[in-house]
């Protein structure tokens, strides 16, 4: 199993997310979220966590939003379709 670190840089999908949270099919097409496909963020804090009765492995990964990756990216793909 991979995780990020701490300080890495990850993309993160909400969209696949709220797949996840919410209960089959309630989310696609909805108006109540207005959800952008991906945000690049920065990892703050990674927990691992392991259910003792079943050896399921967790883990808790919290992220910010990375507005300087975001705004690095985003210079770069200018600068390749100017070209």
């Amino acid at each position: 199993m991979w995780l990020p670190e701490k300080v890495n840089g990850v993309i993160y999908c909400p969209q696949g997310h709220l797949e996840q949270v919410q209960p089959a099919g309630d989310w696609v097409g909805s108006s109540e979220f207005s959800v952008p496909p991906h945000v690049f963020c920065r990892v703050v804090d990674v927990k691992v966590h392991v259910e003792a009765w079943s050896d399921d492995v967790h883990a808790k990964v919290t992220l910010i939003p990375d507005l300087i990756m975001f705004t690095l990216l985003f210079i770069k793909h200018l600068n390749k379709s100017m070209n």
